[in-house]
């Protein structure tokens, strides 16, 4: 009896024993797994470190490999602009006094016409235009970026006067260098004397710039020519400039250019100019509408003109010059574009009359700014005005423009909320 009790409890113990060793087996091989598989996590993690650090050596030598110099980035920016033009558009890469802004300023009617007053006078001065134009003003047009200039007469000693027409103008050639001499970069051909010796006339006129250098809008050896904007390239904005003229509303001395046929361009009917500033529009980052309408002599602007200055905005305009009228109109804003309808008279005739010039800064940030430098012509000369009588043409401005637009005591003109 005791005897089998002994072997039971030594059964006990041995089953005991190898359920431990057995407890102990698997305690030992689920630490192992378990050690194993932190291993592997490590050597996972330590694969992904290494994979993530290669990744960012490739980027980095990517970066380093994509640095461009100055230059290289200059050529792309001028190819990206290249891009947007056609063959044939006349595009003029200019550099710019300052990097921070673009400056262009615009003057109204001057006439280089023989036998006219202003330029008998400038031909009896010993110093022609400079004894003119005030030192002032020769210095604030030679030094603007472009000085854009409506050319209100032909320069030919070809065609025919126009019979039954008033006043005809006709100056030599060689009066392209009074231009010249005053810094004009560009010229307006849109208005009713650049027709006044016929079509003959008017393409020698435009072969005359071309040999000084001076690009036109507004008229053209036909319609097409007529239609170009012209392009200028300056700290890295495209500003395009189209012109066309109003003028003749009642009469047709000024014929419109045609397929086979020089003449200028017409608005009128405002369907071609239209379309010429929304090309222009689609190919720049501004666009200059130069417009030659309104009624002379008067210093009122009319329904008709604010009709078409709607008409070019929506259509893409983001700044409008108009002139024509021989005497200043007022200023407005056109659903936020800057308009002044009349430049008038810059250096014109003998009459004392008020003028100035309209000054366009575009700044780096692509900011318009819109000023008027007050000016005077008087007995043949030009003069910026000063002190009392610059604040009186201020004033006058003022009252003549619309509710829209104010002019400070600087010259800056804003618009009014």
């Amino acid at each position: 009896m005791e005897k089998q009790e002994r072997e039971q409890t030594s059964g006990v113990h041995r089953f005991l024993r190898i359920l431990f060793v057995v407890i102990l087996a698997i305690v030992v091989f689920a630490i192992g797994i378990a050690l194993s598989g932190c291993g592997d996590s490590l050597a996972n993690s330590q694969d992904v470190v290494s994979d993530n650090q290669t990744e960012e050596a490739q980027v980095q030598g990517d970066i380093q490999q994509v640095e461009l110099t100055e230059e290289e980035l200059a050529a792309m920016a001028k190819a990206e602009i290249e891009a947007r033009f056609e063959e044939g558009d006349q595009v003029i890469w200019k550099e710019c006094a300052s990097e921070d802004e673009i400056v262009m300023d615009f003057i109204g009617d001057i006439c280089l016409s023989e036998g006219w007053r202003t330029v008998e006078y400038m031909d009896a001065q010993p110093n022609g235009i400079y004894d003119c134009l005030s030192p002032d003003i020769m210095s604030e047009l030679q030094s603007a970026d472009v000085l854009m200039i409506n050319n209100e007469y032909v320069l030919s000693t070809k065609g025919s006067p126009l019979e039954g027409k008033a006043y005809l103008f006709r100056g030599k050639p060689s009066r392209v260098q009074v231009l010249v001499d005053m810094g004009a970069d560009i010229a307006s051909l849109a208005n009713n004397h650049a027709y006044d010796y016929g079509p003959e006339a008017l393409v020698e006129t435009m072969e005359v710039l071309e040999g000084a250098g001076i690009p036109y809008v507004g008229a053209g050896r036909d319609i097409d020519e007529a239609m170009e904007p012209v392009y200028f390239v300056m700290n890295g904005k495209v500003i395009g400039f189209v012109s066309a003229t109003q003028i003749e509303r009642s009469t047709n001395y000024t014929k419109e250019a045609t397929e086979d046929r020089a003449g200028v361009l017409k608005t009128l009917n405002p369907d071609k100019f239209l379309q010429v500033i929304a090309e222009a529009e689609e190919k720049s980052d501004y666009v200059i509408a130069f417009v030659h309408w309104g009624t002379e002599n008067t210093n009122y602007y009319e329904g008709d003109q604010v009709s078409l200055a709607q008409q070019f905005v929506e259509a893409g305009a983001d700044v409008i010059i108009g002139g024509h009228t021989h005497c200043l109109q007022g200023m407005d804003y056109v659903d936020g574009v800057p308009v002044i309808y009349s430049l008038g008279n810059f250096w014109f005739n003998y009459k004392t009359i008020d003028t100035g010039i309209s000054q366009v800064v575009i700044d780096k940030d692509g900011n318009i700014a819109f000023r008027f430098i007050p000016c005077v012509q008087k007995n043949c000369e030009t003069y910026m005005a000063e002190g009392d009588e610059r604040q009186e043409i201020i004033d006058f401005m003022n009252r003549i423009s619309s509710d829209d637009a104010h002019i400070d005591e600087t010259g800056l003109v804003t618009q009014i909320p």
